[in-house]
């Protein structure tokens, strides 16, 4: 919390006056999840300030540079008619670090998001489209792995975890990394650059479509971003998914696509690793403070997204194995 409190009416003029937008009438932080943003008005605009929270950073083993590299990725998807929007840039530096405090600055977006119908399901499959058929260099970017987690791994972790919803799921949990271990060659082959967490939350609905947050961009297999982005885009839950959505998302990537490859039990244990990967991730994450609740949240939804799949794709109709 004394990192949040250092950002104030004065912290933020100085990132105004950096990118000399002129002076502040007004900020309030409106969104907390991964990162903090605040809107912030001036006399001409409203922009968006992200603050980058260095505990997530931590956990995630990145540094800045690699949030400079996805938001060039983001750019570079723009002159590829990818709808986008890009942090601001001064000598080529889209990080704002500013006493020891990282952020980004982005034009505010008025708009809406989780707004999901099968017409909004099919743009996203016909954007991400878009995306996986830019070309440009990739030989920087690290390829995708997925070494997998012990047993003692996950058990190690849920001693963190006082929520039985949670602890009660050891058996599936190393499981469904059984699973996932099937498709550690898979996930290296047919890679393409793209957002890999293009989720309904990271989409803000104006006129058309805006993708946002390309922090997590880089190198994923094509055809498991299909199925990730359908089942994104089709209600997952527990409770199952809705088909006609997840239908309309592949129909949507055929327009650019027309020969999609199948869906196969190595695509459903590519999910799974997908997945595991963030509940892992946000298993760390509960240690540390004020973290705790959104990171249960994230585990439980993930736990019952993972659940449905995995009783579906017994049945090679219902994602057309």
């Amino acid at each position: 919390m004394d990192y949040i409190k250092k950002i104030n009416p004065d912290f933020i003029q100085r990132v105004c006056d950096y990118f000399a937008l002129g002076t502040l009438k007004q900020a309030r932080l409106i969104h907390k999840s991964l990162h903090w943003v605040w809107q912030i008005h001036t006399q001409t605009h409203c922009y968006a300030l992200k603050i980058l929270n260095p505990a997530i950073i931590a956990i995630n083993n990145k540094d800045l540079i690699h949030f400079n590299k996805t938001q060039a990725i983001a750019e570079t998807m723009q002159t590829f008619d990818v709808p986008t929007v890009v942090a601001f840039a001064k000598n080529q530096q889209y990080i704002v670090n500013i006493d020891n405090i990282a952020c980004m600055l982005f034009l505010w977006l008025t708009g809406k998001s989780h707004f999901i119908t099968t017409e909004t399901a099919w743009q996203m499959g016909k954007i991400l489209a878009k995306i996986h058929a830019a070309k440009f260099t990739m030989s920087h970017l690290p390829k995708p792995d997925w070494a997998g987690f012990s047993k003692q791994h996950w058990q190690d972790l849920l001693n963190n975890v006082q929520d039985s919803t949670i602890t009660n799921r050891l058996a599936d949990l190393i499981v469904w990394s059984e699973i996932a271990s099937t498709a550690r060659d898979y996930v290296k082959s047919e890679l393409v650059v793209s957002h890999r967490d293009f989720d309904p939350k990271n989409v803000v609905w104006q006129n058309n479509a805006v993708l946002i947050d390309w922090d997590y961009a880089g190198l994923i297999n094509a055809t498991l971003e299909l199925f990730i982005v359908a089942l994104n885009w089709s209600n997952i839950s527990l409770t199952g998914f809705d088909k006609i959505k997840f239908n309309a998302v592949c129909a949507g990537y055929r327009t650019i696509f027309p020969e999609v490859p199948a869906f196969s039990s190595f695509t459903v244990a590519g999910y799974a690793g997908y997945v595991l990967d963030w509940i892992e991730w946000n298993l760390r994450r509960i240690k540390i403070p004020g973290e705790e609740e959104l990171a249960k949240v994230a585990i439980i939804y993930s736990i019952g997204a993972l659940e449905a799949v995995m009783k579906n794709y017994q049945d090679p109709s219902v994602f057309n194995l």
